[in-house]
């Protein structure tokens, strides 16, 4: 899947299948019907499960096209869209790319149709809140911003309003880095790498390898940030240390050679330079962090060093930081009484 394959434009020259009608997937087919010469839909669940995804298409004058009668317009589909969550190995998509038709995850599309630039975050945990505070974080350096992608809303949804001189903030999972081709973010970040998705990795190596695809078309006009304290991610440059093209910003809890963002005396968290005037600066205290837990430290040095790689101004970085408030369920405060502080996680 190494191909970069640019000359799919994704205009009035391609014939579109979509493959899963999920969020992903009926977003991908509400942007991009306008755009092409025609729109196909498959999904393999069962079609009783199916009726809202087949009303919409209906009344958009799409067709689905069942998985067993998918060979009767295979030959015309010059691209097909795959969703998020289902396997590129699987024999469905098998099928499909053995009739020459080339598959591209909705997070590939999603980037070959945006004019803004794009932040790209995945890690294993803490991707959602991280992705929503840098969201919140440009909001208040006054950037019209897009979040999308695997937070909730479909990526695809969002880089289709975007304008150039606006930011798209996406939470990208490894299932949807599987199958990127030319997708690069103008600044890349892994928070983390932890055992997960093993049902469908045969090790973590591979698991990182498909994390990893996130910096992989990057330049050395783009940036990656990284979480230094974990050793995969830490991995990640390889051992000739030239794997990441791109300028490498890394955050950690305790300053050491490398590191560009740490905590100061578990007290501050301190900014260092990679280039110009040396002297260290200090963004933010840790305690006037609004999340709680030590590992939304690290989610917040990630968003600041993300807000920092992008020229923001410091102070809309503390800002954005001080003014967030946790996403549902994610250790967040729903009551206190008696003295007892009640959190919904």
């Amino acid at each position: 899947m190494s191909s970069l394959n640019t000359s799919v434009r994704f205009d009035k020259h391609e014939r579109v299948l979509v493959i899963g009608l999920g969020r992903s997937g009926r977003a991908s087919v509400a942007v991009l019907q306008p755009l092409v010469a025609q729109m196909y839909a498959t999904d393999e669940s069962p079609i009783a499960n199916l009726a809202p995804a087949l009303a919409e298409l209906d009344a958009a004058g799409v067709p689905f096209v069942a998985p067993d009668a998918l060979g009767d317009i295979l030959p015309k589909v010059t691209v097909a869209v795959l969703s998020p969550g289902i396997p590129l190995n699987g024999e469905l998509v098998r099928r499909i790319q053995a009739a020459g038709v080339p598959v591209f995850s909705e997070v590939e599309v999603a980037y070959r149709i945006c004019k803004a630039p794009i932040v790209a975050l995945t890690g294993t945990k803490g991707k959602s809140t991280t992705t929503a505070l840098i969201g919140e974080i440009f909001r208040a350096a006054g950037h019209t911003t897009y979040v999308g992608g695997n937070i909730g809303n479909a990526l695809i949804a969002e880089t289709a309003n975007a304008k150039p001189e606006d930011w798209v903030i996406a939470e990208v999972s490894s299932f949807q880095l599987e199958s990127i081709r030319s997708f690069k973010p103008r600044i890349s970040c892994i928070i983390n790498i932890t055992p997960d998705h093993l049902d469908r990795y045969h090790s973590m190596d591979e698991y990182a390898e498909a994390k990893f695809r996130i910096f992989a078309n990057q330049g050395p006009g783009d940036t990656f940030v990284g979480n230094m304290d974990d050793p995969i991610v830490a991995s990640a440059p390889g051992e000739d240390n030239n794997r990441i093209r791109a300028r490498a910003f890394w955050f950690a809890k305790e300053p050491h050679r490398g590191v560009t963002l740490y905590v100061r005396n578990e007290r501050t968290i301190v900014y260092a330079p990679p280039t110009g005037d040396p002297r260290p600066v200090e963004i933010m205290d840790v305690a006037d962090i609004p999340l709680r837990g030590a590992h939304n430290v690290e989610n917040v040095m990630a968003a600041i060093l993300v807000g920092l790689a992008a020229g923001l101004d410091k102070s809309a970085i503390v800002e954005g930081v001080r003014g967030f408030r946790p996403m549902h369920h994610r250790l967040e405060t729903v009551a206190e009484r008696d003295g007892v502080i009640w959190v919904d996680d």
